[in-house]
């Protein structure tokens, strides 16, 4: 009898076991973001699965649009449904491939991947901008020597800034010298170094960082809003016991031991991340990387900025293929990432948008794996957001890369494929 009964008990509880239903969450989800980061395809698999809860499926897709770069003829995860992506895994499950530096999964190679845009190689697109520059920056002069309104002033130094040029910023950092500071009031002297200083983290270079420390140390701008700055440039807290009043010497010092802004920053990424330049044959690889998973973070400017600083025509690879991935799918960097490449290379996109994807679904910001912001005066930390330790991200993101030999191959190799 009591055989009977425990083999009774057993079975209903297999047919309890059989019948439940897995318990999964974002934080699940995040997960198995984390693992179709380092390649994983059953994870790329898993997040597709959850595209038929209406609870997870705009997070859903709007990670698998992070981690995938499939062609236009090939099921859109933006638009797709759960069965039809997980089919397509299984069907090409040798074919799938996955670019480390780009965080994505494909399976057409990316330079083949079709984009309808139209490329305008025009000198004058450059030498408009030019132009425009020097009527900007002739114009801030009247003002200055004017004595014009500092709302006007304001919006002035803006528009230079927003071109994103050498030219554009050694003419903002110009603004410091005594020459245009002396004669401003102590008011409006602040509002203007203000206004460089908010639009440094949009060009972070150590030239921008020295001269806003510099403004500091003469007392042009106070240094409590400087030292908010010098924390996005640098991806770095100050640390306790270090006062604001400290703030010029000890970024300085920084910036003269560590040797540079760049290795400041990569510092940080060091203790974010468990992959590192040694993983990858050129720098301009490992910066790919950290873009990759810089998205939508504080770093991104910072990491862009590094990574078209390495002057290797692989980079305009990348930054196009990031740019071309989210015009597939109608969104994303494909403005800011279409002006800077215009801005690099004179070369004039127009993108056309993707047929019977004239609008992208809603995504909820996704926020990445980047460690937590700490107060002012508190150590730094290795804990990533979701409270986790670093990921473990150690591929080789240079194995079967795409390569290019010029900046137009970068460019063009995406924006009009070519058939071999």
């Amino acid at each position: 009898m009591h055989t009977f009964r425990n083999i009774l008990l057993l079975l209903l509880g297999w047919v309890n076991i059989t019948n439940a239903q897995p318990i999964v969450t974002d934080s699940v989800v995040t997960e198995w973001y984390r693992r179709a980061n380092t390649g994983d395809k059953w994870a790329l698999r898993d997040i597709m699965s959850v595209i038929r809860r209406p609870d997870l499926a705009d997070t859903a897709r709007a990670l698998l649009i992070k981690c995938t770069f499939f062609a236009p003829d090939e099921p859109q995860v933006s638009t797709a449904d759960a069965e039809t992506l997980m089919g397509f895994v299984y069907d090409n499950l040798d074919k799938i491939r996955f670019s480390g530096s780009l965080s994505a999964f494909y399976v057409t190679p990316l330079e083949k991947i079709p984009v309808r845009a139209e490329l305008v190689t025009r000198i004058t697109f450059r030498e408009t901008s030019q132009s425009q520059l020097r009527e900007m920056t002739q114009s801030c002069d009247q003002h200055f020597a004017q004595k014009a309104n500092i709302d006007t002033l304001r919006n002035i130094i803006i528009d230079i800034a927003a071109f994103r040029t050498p030219e554009a910023w050694r003419y903002l950092r110009g603004l410091f010298e005594p020459s245009y500071m002396l004669p401003l009031s102590t008011d409006d002297r602040q509002e203007v170094c203000r206004a460089i200083g908010y639009a440094m983290p949009e060009y972070p270079s150590e030239e921008n960082l020295r001269a806003l420390l510099k403004a500091v140390s003469n007392g042009y701008i106070m240094p409590e809003y400087a030292g908010s700055v010098a924390v996005m440039l640098t991806n770095r807290l100050m640390p306790r016991g270090v006062t604001y009043a400290q703030l010029p010497k000890y970024y300085i010092r920084l910036l003269d031991s560590l040797g540079g802004i760049s290795q400041v920053r990569a510092e940080v990424y060091s203790s974010l991340f468990t992959f590192n330049p040694s993983f990858f044959v050129d720098p301009v690889d490992y910066q790919a990387r950290l873009l990759s998973r810089a998205e939508g973070s504080r770093m991104f400017n910072n990491v862009l900025f590094d990574l078209l600083a390495t002057h290797h025509p692989r980079a305009l690879f990348y930054l196009a293929a990031m740019t071309c991935r989210d015009h597939l799918h109608g969104g994303g960097l494909l403005n800011d990432g279409a002006e800077r490449l215009e801005q690099i290379t004179g070369i004039e996109w127009k993108l056309k948008q993707q047929q019977g994807n004239t609008s992208s679904p809603k995504m909820p910001k996704i926020t990445p794996n980047f460690g937590k912001a700490m107060p002012r005066g508190g150590q730094h930390t290795t804990t990533n957001l979701n409270g986790t330790k670093p990921v473990d991200d150690s591929y080789n993101s240079t194995k079967n890369e795409p390569t290019a030999t010029s900046a137009t191959t970068c460019l063009g190799n995406l924006a009009t494929p070519t058939h071999k």
